[in-house]
């Protein structure tokens, strides 16, 4: 396998690892009929501060999940492949950011 071969798919492994925990959440949720939206963000609510990192892995059904699929496994892909040093400390801003901007 060449080198740029290996690169691409490697860039995919980061965002199929949370793809997975996405679906595991999900897949929970659905066979022991729980509702997780309670972790989600509350706005302007003390208790709604741990749904800045934990909203991210919540969806609301099957469908929210799976639009949301493609789009990060290819968009995180090409942050893994393009800015490899910086992709985890660039992931990590943008869930903090957009939940903190929505609390």
């Amino acid at each position: 396998m060449r080198t740029e071969e290996k690169a691409m798919l490697q860039s995919f492994f980061v965002p199929s690892v949370a793809l997975v925990i996405m679906y595991l959440v999900k897949l929970t949720e659905w066979l022991f009929d729980l509702n997780f939206s309670s972790f989600g963000i509350h706005p302007l609510h003390v208790d709604g501060l741990p749904g800045i990192l934990l909203s991210t892995f919540i969806h609301a059904d099957w469908q929210h999940l799976a639009a949301n699929s493609v789009p990060l496994l290819v968009l995180g892909a090409a942050l893994y492949h393009f800015y490899k040093s910086l992709a985890t400390k660039i992931a990590v801003m943008i869930i903090l950011i957009t939940g903190l901007w929505v609390w």
